[in-house]
């Protein structure tokens, strides 16, 4: 990037030479007073001229090549850029897949505690009826066959329940 001193030196020698381009005329009347010393000496400047020529077609060669230059680490810096996204796009995958397993576990830990929390229920039940059964609670023969009969319905619901958490 050109800063201003810069900027303002092209200024310089643009008008510059628009001065002399002005007063060439002017310049060539005094120095030469015939047109066929004007014409020699205008042709003189030929080699010139294709010097300049040749220097301005170097010069656009020049700028081609920088803008070349430029193009191709524009298009390294895309490049990279998508392999960055790439691998964006990867971590992303691998963050939903993590989610997904921790959401999976976090439902599988709420099932276990619904599954323990029944547990701790029956096994409560159970234990009431096995001590209505141990005591002396003037339970007659059937009363008795029934409360068994419930306790071991809640013992096998137990079983089931702690195989479920086990699994």
């Amino acid at each position: 990037m050109m800063n201003k001193k810069g900027y303002l030196f092209i200024i310089g020698i643009l008008l510059f030479m628009l001065i002399i381009w002005i007063f060439y005329p002017f310049i060539l009347n005094i120095f030469f007073e015939s047109n066929n010393d004007r014409g020699v000496f205008g042709d003189s400047f030929g080699a010139l001229n294709a010097l300049i020529s040749g220097l301005a077609f170097g010069g656009i060669i020049y700028t081609i090549l920088l803008q070349q230059g430029q193009l191709n680490m524009q298009k390294e810096e895309l490049i990279l850029q998508r392999k960055e996204l790439e691998l964006t796009r990867q971590e992303l995958n691998r963050t939903a897949d993590a989610q997904e397993k921790s959401e999976k576990a976090l439902s599988r830990q709420a099932e276990n505690m619904e599954l323990t929390s029944k547990i701790s229920a029956l096994s409560a039940l159970f234990n009431a009826y096995n001590n209505s059964l141990h005591r002396e609670s003037g339970l007659n023969w059937e009363e008795r066959e029934e409360v068994k009969k419930k306790a071991k319905k809640i013992s096998n619901s137990l079983e089931e329940y702690t195989q479920k958490v086990i699994k």
